[in-house]
């Protein structure tokens, strides 16, 4: 998928994913360049992303890394992002509501969420079935809420990464500060 992109100069981008592979180096394996997509998570997720504003919804568990998602979009891949942290005690009816956009709606999921959090979660997966959008539920790895923020947002750079690729943008051009 990279080796196709010529403007790429200096394998910056194949740098930007080597130092994103750093932060979780295991499963991060199944994330680089050389993983076809058929195989690679981070890729199938980014051609999901492409051209489209993103919505994350997390707990308050993963709101760190649901935050990196959004700026990390925002910067890198040149997207409308905004990330949504579900409250504990009201239901979140913050569902995109223009249906004329396109959007793609990712839900951080935590298995330390309370049973509130995951009452949001299911109410919002209720609105949205049968909607114009499938949210894509990624239920973070790791055994401590440490190692899921880690993992999540580790994730998050792959995906930032691939989605400016495929749109045509150099994301070591647009890093974050």
């Amino acid at each position: 998928m990279i080796d196709d992109l010529k403007y790429i100069h200096d394998h910056d981008s194949v740098d930007a994913l080597g130092r994103a592979a750093k932060r979780w180096p295991a499963l991060a394996l199944n994330w680089l360049p050389t993983v076809p997509a058929w195989k690679n998570y981070a890729k199938q997720l980014a051609l999901d992303c492409i051209g489209k504003r993103l919505v994350i919804y997390s707990g308050p568990e993963l709101a760190a890394a649901a935050g990196a998602w959004e700026a990390s979009f925002r910067a890198v891949a040149g997207r409308q992002a905004r990330a949504v942290v579900l409250p504990k005690a009201e239901l979140p009816m913050e569902a995109p509501a223009e249906h004329g956009k396109a959007y793609a709606v990712i839900m951080l999921r935590s298995g330390f969420e309370d049973t509130e959090v995951a009452a949001c979660f299911a109410a919002l997966e209720s609105e949205l079935a049968g909607s114009w959008t499938l949210p894509v539920v990624i239920q973070a790895a790791g055994d401590n809420l440490e190692a899921q923020q880690q993992w999540c947002t580790a994730l998050g750079d792959f995906v930032t990464i691939y989605t400016a690729l495929l749109s045509g943008l150099d994301p070591s051009a647009n890093r974050l500060t």
